[in-house]
């Protein structure tokens, strides 16, 4: 699934971050995408 997922282009329902050290951005991000029709949200933090 996830590799499907990187082979797409981001969008309005898909968006890659790459530095996630700000938690309000982080959930900023999150509600953004609740916001939207049928969304889908994974997170990996590690």
């Amino acid at each position: 699934m996830i590799e499907n997922l990187i082979t797409k282009n981001e969008g309005k329902t898909l968006e890659f971050k790459e530095n996630t050290r700000s938690l309000a951005k982080i959930i900023q991000t999150v509600i953004a995408f609740a916001n939207t029709a049928d969304p889908d949200c994974y997170l990996n933090l590690v």
